[in-house]
């Protein structure tokens, strides 16, 4: 079995998410796979970026943002709940459009919880995280020794860089057949 790392599309008609909401306490947790158990406890907005896409109205089904959250639709979020077999928080979030109203009622930042150690350091490309030793700051591509990932895993993160979410191709192809709004790609690839 193979691995796609799970990306939000760049096609400028879909919403981005430049930033997370103030009221979000521990909002790191959600990039590293650490629970949010006992910190976030109401539904909170957030809004579609004026920034990064400001023409950007369609809601994709992993939206693209810059604060490493894995973010998704609602039908994407159903899919991984059922079909992931994984231990994921979904948070949910309402989306807010440019105009200050309410876009969707539900989209989800997915926190796949813990991390795995697969990464092929010698093919990815990153900047060492001067705060967690063994870490990557930022990555540009992340490859992954696919002998190290447990067989019945669906969907992880890798502990060099874990803000990125891989998915098994069985996972990816019910993306793919539900013609899902996402991107994937190979691991060791350019982001």
């Amino acid at each position: 079995m193979g691995f796609s790392i799970l990306q939000a599309t760049r096609d400028d008609w879909y919403c981005a998410i430049t930033e997370h909401p103030e009221a979000m306490r521990n909002p790191a947790r959600p990039t590293n796979g650490t629970s949010m158990k006992g910190t976030y406890e109401t539904l909170l907005d957030i809004r579609m970026s004026r920034i990064l896409n400001p023409v950007g109205l369609q809601v994709a089904d992993v939206i693209l943002n810059a604060v490493d959250w894995l973010i998704v639709s609602e039908r994407l979020k159903d899919l991984l709940e059922k079909d992931s077999g994984a231990r994921i928080e979904f948070l949910p979030f309402r989306l807010i459009n440019h105009k200050g109203r309410v876009a969707v009622e539900r989209i989800y930042v997915v926190n796949v919880l813990g991390s795995i150690d697969c990464a092929d350091r010698s093919r990815s490309d990153g900047m060492d995280s001067p705060f967690e030793k063994g870490r990557f700051f930022n990555c540009k591509r992340l490859a992954i020794d696919e002998s190290k990932v447990p067989a019945d895993l669906k969907i992880f993160r890798a502990d060099l860089y874990p803000p990125l979410v891989f998915v098994r191709d069985d996972l990816r192809a019910q993306m793919e057949d539900e013609k899902m709004i996402v991107r994937f790609v190979a691991p060791g690839d350019p982001l």
